[in-house]
């Protein structure tokens, strides 16, 4: 009877050259059946009678012949032809009959040409190494497998479940992310950050709050700002403020208010003008104002208004005047000035013709004025002077003619003068002489000056005889001796002489006005101030 065992084959492949063809291929080995031969062509199963037939076997080799000549494909192609012989015991010997020897030969070769099949099959198996000692290869249990990969134990070797696929997958979904940072110039990247002083930056940088700010910095508009920070000039600017000194000011400025405040400022023009402030010189005038309170006032001076005038403000001389005003003394003052009442005044001030104006005050001379009027005492009296009133009045002062009688007037007698004049009375009455009738009648006074020093000779007996200006006159008269004929004006003249000769005194001495504050220093000449347009 047939007895079923498992089953395998001999073969031989055959390779065809692409564009040649072939139609009858060699089987090399004994076969005993035209169904014991399979054959595939570039992996494929071909069948007999519709692809293919055979001729020889018997126990002998043969020949499969294809129905049509086969081409090879690009590439080429390759054919396989491998024996399956059909497990199975077809000659059973009777007990005391004759041995058929042909149909035992028969048998025997059968039996050896399943036992080469089985050997084939063997050899192409996945197998353990002879040479191993009772391998354990048994797969584990369904529950536990599925889902996972094939492995092997990391000791023993046993066969064992390895990663899940959704894992595996998972990697192999990053593999296009791991590919990216595998590339030149990401490599080139890291190098240029893999430096003791960028890894010192970083560990300065990588603090809690420092974290959180980044944070904040990670936007859509911060990034785009980042683009236009992102030059070599502006990196090297970032060079000289990565110190601890700078980091720290920075960890002050880092608040959500001062943020805003930043994305205000980068724009274009500004950051050109920070290009302009990123000097040693001004990064360490920037120490000095990276102070709590300084910080404050900034918060006072952020708004669109004030960085309008900033732009005004920020041209090469004007940064120029911005160094010489950066000390420590000037810092104080700007402490002093920095108030909300004193930050109005700077936008009434802050136009162009102001800022020509700042230009001529912007030398070491007038600077060290400017220390002097640096005191809350005289800060008081600006703010007294930071009306539209005093500023329109401000207008008619700075004249060079003015001027120059400011400079007549700085003298330390004068300004004593000024301190007697410095009473409501006073200045009421320089309000009504400063009409331009009056203004007038000044200038016409100015044209007879030696007749009215002449008169102000006599001005005490004049006034003594006040109650009696006839008589007074004529003693004038008599003591002019040769001012016969000023004899019939002399009364009039010496009614006006006595308010003349006060207020001519009272101007000749002005010391102090009431709407300007105390004048502490002399002035040489109007270069120390420029003219006040």
């Amino acid at each position: 009877m047939a007895i079923d065992i498992s089953n395998n084959a001999s073969r031989i492949t055959y390779s065809l050259a692409a564009g040649a063809s072939q139609a009858a291929f060699t089987a090399s080995f004994e076969f005993f059946e035209d169904t014991d031969i399979k054959v595939y062509v570039d992996s494929v199963l071909k069948t007999i009678s519709n692809h293919y037939a055979v001729s020889g076997g018997g126990g002998a080799t043969g020949t499969v012949t294809f129905n049509s000549a086969l081409t090879g494909i690009t590439g080429g192609s390759k054919i396989t032809l491998l024996r399956a012989t059909v497990i199975e015991r077809t000659t059973d010997f009777s007990s005391g009959a004759d041995i058929n020897r042909a149909a035992l030969n028969t048998q025997l070769d059968t039996l050896t040409a399943i036992s080469a099949d089985n050997k084939g099959r063997t050899d192409r198996a996945l197998r353990v190494d002879d040479s191993e000692n009772a391998p354990s290869l048994a797969i584990p249990s369904i529950a536990s497998r599925k889902g996972g990969t094939l492995a092997f134990h990391e000791t023993t070797g046993a066969v064992a479940v390895g990663p899940s696929i959704t894992a595996v997958q998972s990697l192999a979904n990053v593999t296009a992310s791991i590919n990216l940072l595998g590339t030149a110039a990401v490599v080139e990247d890291m190098g240029i950050l893999a430096t003791s002083a960028i890894v010192e930056d970083m560990g300065l940088l990588g603090t809690g709050g420092n974290v959180a700010a980044m944070a904040k910095l990670g936007v859509d508009a911060v990034i785009a700002d980042m683009a236009i920070l992102g030059t070599d000039a502006i990196v090297a600017d970032m060079a000289i403020l990565g110190t601890n000194d700078v980091v720290a000011d920075m960890a002050i400025l880092a608040t959500s208010d001062v943020v805003t405040d930043m994305n205000v400022l980068a724009t274009a023009a500004i950051v050109e003008d920070m290009s302009i402030l990123g000097t040693s010189a001004i990064v360490e005038d920037m120490s000095l104002l990276a102070t709590s309170a300084v910080i404050e006032d900034m918060g006072l001076l952020a708004v669109s208004a004030v960085i309008a005038d900033m732009a005004i403000l920020g041209t090469d001389a004007i940064v120029a005047d911005m160094a010489i005003l950066g000390t420590n003394d000037v810092v104080a003052d700007m402490n002093t000035l920095a108030t909300s009442d004193v930050v109005t005044d700077m936008n009434v001030l802050a136009t162009n013709e102001n800022v020509t104006a700042m230009g001529l005050l912007g030398n070491s001379t007038t600077v060290t004025n400017m220390g002097l009027l640096g005191t809350s005492a005289a800060v008081a009296d600006l703010a007294i002077l930071g009306t539209s009133a005093i500023v329109a009045d401000l207008a008619i002062l700075g004249s060079d003619a003015v001027v120059a009688d400011m400079a007549i007037l700085a003298t330390s007698d004068v300004v004593t003068d000024m301190n007697v004049l410095a009473t409501s009375d006073v200045v009421s009455d320089m309000n009504t002489l400063g009409t331009s009738s009056v203004v007038s009648n000044l200038n016409t006074l100015a044209g007879i000056a030696s007749n009215i020093t002449a008169t102000a000779a006599v001005a005490s007996s004049i006034a003594a005889s006040g109650t009696n200006a006839t008589n007074a006159a004529n003693s004038a008269t008599a003591a002019a001796n040769s001012a016969t004929a000023a004899a019939s004006s002399a009364t009039t003249a010496g009614n006006s002489a006595t308010s003349v000769t006060n207020k001519v005194d009272e101007l000749l001495t002005l010391e102090y006005l009431a709407d300007f504050g105390l004048i502490t220093q002399s002035v040489g000449s109007t270069a120390d101030y420029g003219s006040i347009a």
